[in-house]
């Protein structure tokens, strides 16, 4: 170990907080400064898939990413935690799917079998404890903590176990500090076009799709219309929580542009994204309270909504989309 005692690498706060590896990959790629002219052109566009799934995914360039095998690990060292605490000597970030019935911070510690995917970031008391961050409630609140040696690596033996090793490979990760990114303001033009006319632009679409962007509204509406006639007439969570989320990072977009004179204060664009974000949290709340009901109103309580945060959406998309081209607004 590098000096017997402990080594953490340089922990920042998510600027996003949604699925693990994306929320865990910005909070290590922030530790350069200019990220944020790359990221605030970025997480625009929304997919949600027919099974309920919802994905906001675009990972930082500067954090590279090198896939290690599992078994090539139980190979060469006795523990994990050894293997854990000479990546970390080597300044990488360890990011892994495990068994969080293991590890004391998880919500289903000892309750449990379930897996999630923890970074680690540091070891301290000479290896025997390990820092992790991960959403260890399962909710919105990405945290930092730490668990023993013997915690992480009973979890690694347990995901083994229980989960047959599902994904085989354990993730290192290095930040690149160093890289320059410049504000783009056409790429951020273009991303809002493609969001605002629904078009997938990306290279690997996820198939299977309900929708693209705008046109998710129209696609939760449908998925909500199946559900009376499904056998499984649950929602996946996925559906209801990405919207509040996408909007609320928008608002940071907004606050980064105007920091940074990109863009003037418009207080109309304000509202529209407030009424808009507000309507898109009302649509979660409904959709929490029909899965535990279940009652059928929910579904069309939620579907009315949806229209309405569609026309909003539209109406502050097209605003914004003008203003960035210095087009005069009304």
């Amino acid at each position: 170990m590098k000096n017997g005692k402990e080594n953490i690498l340089p922990v920042f706060a998510p600027p996003l907080s949604y699925l693990s590896r994306t929320t865990a990959q910005l909070a290590v790629g922030v530790q350069n400064p200019t990220l944020p002219n790359w990221m605030y052109t970025r997480y625009i566009q929304i997919d949600v898939k027919e099974n309920g799934w919802a994905f906001l995914i675009d990972f930082p360039p500067n954090v590279h990413s090198k896939d290690i095998p599992r078994k090539e690990i139980r190979d060469r060292y006795a523990r994990f935690s050894d293997y854990a605490a000479e990546a970390i000597d080597r300044g990488r970030y360890v990011f892994l799917w495990t068994d969080t019935y293991a590890l004391s911070p998880y919500a289903s510690f000892q309750r449990r079998h379930f897996c999630h995917e923890p970074r680690i970031y540091g070891y301290r008391d000479g290896g025997r404890t390990f820092c992790i961050a991960d959403f260890f409630d399962f909710g919105h609140t990405y945290q930092f903590a730490a668990c023993s040696r013997e915690e992480l690596d009973l979890s690694v033996k347990y995901y083994t176990e229980y989960f047959g090793d599902g994904w085989p490979y354990i993730a290192e990760w290095q930040c690149d500090s160093d890289t320059v990114f410049s504000f783009d303001r056409q790429a951020l033009i273009r991303a809002l076009t493609n969001y605002r006319l629904a078009r997938d632009e990306r290279d690997e679409p996820f198939y299977g799709n309900v929708a693209y962007s705008i046109a998710v509204y129209a696609g939760i509406r449908r998925l909500l219309d199946s559900l009376p006639e499904r056998e499984e007439r649950q929602i996946g969570h996925g559906v209801y929580s990405l919207l509040p989320i996408h909007k609320r990072f928008m608002r940071q977009r907004l606050r980064f542009l105007r920091e940074n004179r990109h863009l003037a204060p418009d207080p109309s664009l304000d509202a529209l994204l407030d009424d808009l974000t507000a309507c898109c949290e009302t649509v979660k709340a409904v959709l929490l309270k029909y899965t535990l009901s279940l009652k059928p109103s929910l579904l069309q309580k939620s579907a009315a909504l949806l229209q309405r945060a569609e026309e909003l959406d539209i109406r502050f998309t097209d605003r914004l989309i003008a203003e960035l081209q210095g087009q005069p607004v009304f």
